[in-house]
């Protein structure tokens, strides 16, 4: 079996049963552990992962999922939930909250509980920033606990070496986020832990492992005594039905949509005003700039009202919106497997041809007649040689003067290394029929089945978008 095409399935399925599992498409047994990782984009969290579950995290994610990884600890299955940042260049904070929406919805209403929840966040920062300040904003309205028992942070990106001072600054602001209600004071004093993730001041491997493993060991005893709590944003999603921007994170989101609204379209009414003005005396290339930044501002205003059109969505909603798009990518993989299938069938047809014209270049060959041993220089010898020159080529690499057992040796070998890419050919179309058979036959169904859940319909679109970012397919071209 083709190594490439057979990592290529196993990765297939293996993404598909860890997303399944998260979205109860599968039910998870009662010791399996549920942890979301929350951060900001560039706090650590896909390198926690990796650090926890000894898998590469560099595969994901896909612009619109989020990674579910999983390792064995002591027996039993444990889940982390790698989640996009709010601060995410590629997709806004409307978007980033509807993939969350979509996930935690679809777990929440197949059964499915968050165990616990890690957040992360660099010490290295000289400031808390606004997008800090924002991710805590974000997590505590999703959350809405009364107690953050199972709830761990851990501070990040501590420096292997650092002075006295370096050391004394890092305590302080250390200190001021665990207890200052405007960063995670509020969260720890209902319950939550904050941890130093690697602080050892040693750079080996094997540290960093063994502090990510101290923090999940935390969360893993955490979740033994403390039951798991459905998150606020489940609860307004599923059991209230409300629309996404009627839910408590949902309206911090909208706030900013409408405020920020109205700032442009005030500022682009002016802008037009600038432009009447120039059009009948200002300058031709400040006119030009300025119909550049109205275009760009009218942009914004298309993608702030496409925000809106989010923001009034609802889990049905969401269902339909990601079956579509699950469907979409269902068929364009469906199709580049059949255009595989058709590429491997046309390497083999071209190999059995060649191997077809190898073995008539070999008969031809075994019926030349045999040149004499050795020649006087009389005219029949002659006669004879002048035929032999007549005499057309089996191959190219045969010339005239080469006797019939030499072409024969020659196309033998031909013949062997041909058969040889023939059965490799043979081999590789085969499991390409067989991929493309199981795909269509099994995991295609399994996931428009699985989308035909309403809530759960953007898991599935999840796993493709997973595979195709990973570019898995591109492995079997």
């Amino acid at each position: 079996m083709n190594p490439e095409i057979e990592s290529v399935n196993e990765q297939l399925e293996d993404q598909a049963r860890r997303l399944s599992a998260l979205i109860g498409a599968t039910k998870p047994r009662a010791t399996d552990r549920f942890f979301l990782v929350l951060g900001r984009t560039g706090s650590g969290k896909s390198t926690f992962i990796s650090r926890c579950t000894g898998k590469d995290t560099n595969i994901s994610h896909g612009t619109d999922s989020l990674d579910v990884f999983d390792m064995n600890w002591e027996g039993r299955r444990i889940y982390l939930i790698d989640t996009p940042g709010f601060n995410d260049t590629n997709r806004s904070e409307i978007d980033t909250l509807s993939v969350l929406a979509t996930y935690l919805g679809a777990s929440y209403s197949n059964g499915v509980r968050i165990s616990g929840l890690l957040l992360l966040h660099p010490i290295s920062d000289n400031r808390v920033s606004g997008t800090d300040l924002r991710t805590i904003e974000m997590v505590e309205a999703m959350c809405g606990f009364d107690r953050y028992d199972n709830l761990a942070i851990a501070t990040t990106m501590w420096p292997e070496h650092s002075t006295k001072y370096d050391r004394a600054t890092l305590n302080a602001r250390e200190a001021e986020l665990a207890g200052s209600d405007k960063f995670y004071g509020s969260m720890t004093s209902k319950g939550a832990v904050m941890f130093r993730h690697h602080v050892t001041g040693r750079k080996g491997y094997n540290d960093k492992i063994f502090s990510a493993e101290r923090i999940l060991a935390h969360l893993i005893r955490r979740s033994d005594l403390y039951a798991p709590k459905v998150l606020r944003l489940q609860k307004e999603l599923i059991d209230e039905k409300k629309t996404i921007g009627e839910t408590s994170a949902g309206a911090i989101v909208a706030a900013d949509v409408y405020r920020h609204r109205q700032v442009r379209e005030s500022a682009l009414q002016q802008l037009e005003e600038r432009i009447r003005e120039h059009i009948y005396g200002g300058s031709k290339s400040h006119l030009v700039e300025l119909r550049q930044t109205k275009a760009a501002w009218q942009q914004e205003l298309e993608k702030l009202e496409k925000s809106k059109e989010t923001l009034r969505q609802s889990m049905a909603d969401l269902g339909e919106k990601e079956f579509q798009r699950a469907k979409q990518k269902i068929d364009e993989i469906e199709d580049h497997l059949m255009e595989q299938v058709n590429l491997k069938e046309e390497d083999l047809k071209d190999m059995e041809d060649s191997l077809h014209h190898i073995n008539s270049s070999r008969a031809m060959a075994l019926a030349l007649p045999k040149a004499p041993e050795s020649g006087d220089g009389s005219g029949s010898s002659g006669q004879n040689q002048a035929s032999r020159r007549r005499t057309p080529s089996p191959t190219p690499s045969a010339t005239p003067s080469a006797s019939p057992s030499t072409i024969e040796r020659h196309l033998l070998s031909q013949n062997e290394e041909l058969m040889r890419l023939v059965r490799i050919a043979r081999r590789d179309a085969s499991e390409m029929r067989r991929i493309y058979a199981a795909f269509k036959g099994k995991t295609r169904d399994q996931a428009l089945n699985g989308t035909v859940n309403g809530v759960a319909a953007g898991a599935m679109s999840g796993i493709i978008a997973a595979v195709a970012a990973g570019g898995l397919l591109c492995s079997v071209m």
